[in-house]
């Protein structure tokens, strides 16, 4: 069963409601203060699965506070979002099997909070982008319960300023890539389990000399993996590893750089055995220090002007 929905104007609400194996949806609003509001339970199969395609768009400066409330249960669901605009908001959930969501907000303002769940151990995706300034991403609970399979994929991508992105993945062999562009932006991952990997990078302007950057990155589990890359002036990366097997990397490039532990604490933690860090920082006024709690701990450490 398939559903379509294109409205004009203002103030408008599409409300679906789908129940059953193969179904579809493609919801289409213009203008402001318009709300979708999308739910579907259900199985599908491969590539045939429950997809729902959700649009909000509009001339400049007529596309704003619109919001997307979609919520999909059951195996092989597939969401894609796309707004346009000012103020808009959208909330995806996502609970079972093989779920899989795309969302790209273009504009000032915009927020994105989603949730996945793998119930019974398939993997799950999620990609998200936002370009233009002040937005804010939040993607929690994403989780899997499979021991040691690449089954969880974040990818989060913003271009701009004063942009905000945090990122929770709970399970084993979760993998994160996490970039953000501009100046005075902010991205916090945080992952639990084992084997997982974390990938950040902030490149900021370095011909500002308030301007700065901000990760956090903390990982909790065995055999994580965290690399992170800044390039710009005044960025600060905050670093917190508990675990067995870890492995960090990291890369600062540029003016008044800063590595410190995690909740602004001047000494780097690693907690475990058989850690291993990496730091380089290259430009003038850098600092790092780094504590190692353990046995078979090794850090390779370059500054350089």
């Amino acid at each position: 069963m398939m559903a379509f929905a294109t409205m004009s104007l203002a103030q408008n609400t599409a409300t679906l409601n789908q129940n059953g194996s193969f179904t579809s949806a493609d919801l289409n609003q213009t203008g402001l203060n318009n709300n979708i509001n999308a739910v579907q339970n259900g199985t599908g199969a491969g590539s045939a699965v429950i997809f729902t395609r959700i649009r909000q768009t509009g001339p400049a400066g007529t596309s704003l506070n619109n919001q997307v409330n979609s919520n999909q249960v059951g195996r092989d669901h597939f969401i894609s979002a796309y707004q346009m605009g000012v103020s808009n908001l959208a909330t995806l959930r996502q609970t079972d099997q093989s779920a899989s969501v795309t969302t790209n907000q273009i504009g000032n303002f915009n927020d994105i909070l989603s949730n996945q769940r793998s119930a019974v151990g398939t993997r799950v995706i999620a990609e998200i982008t936002q370009t233009g300034n002040r937005n804010y991403t939040e993607l929690t609970n994403q989780t899997d319960i499979i021991d040691q399979v690449d089954a969880t994929f974040a990818y989060i991508y913003q271009t701009g300023n004063d942009n905000l992105a945090y990122l929770t993945q709970i399970g084993d062999a979760n993998t994160a890539t996490m970039s953000q562009s501009v100046n005075w932006n902010v991205m916090v991952g945080r992952q639990e389990g084992t084997s997982n990997k974390l990938r950040i990078t902030q490149v900021g302007d370095n011909a500002t000399s308030l301007l700065f950057n901000y990760s956090r990155v903390q990982q909790n589990g065995r055999g994580n993996d965290s690399r992170t890359f800044q390039n710009g002036r005044n960025n600060i990366i905050d670093l917190k590893v508990t675990g067995n097997n870890n492995f960090a990397d990291l890369s600062q490039t540029g003016t008044g750089q800063r590595i410190r532990g995690l909740n602004g604490f001047d000494t780097i933690g690693q907690d475990g055995n058989n850690n291993r860090m990496t730091v380089s920082q290259t430009g003038s006024n850098q600092s790092f220090t780094v504590g190692q709690t353990g046995n078979s701990h090794t850090a390779f450490v370059l500054q350089q002007n």
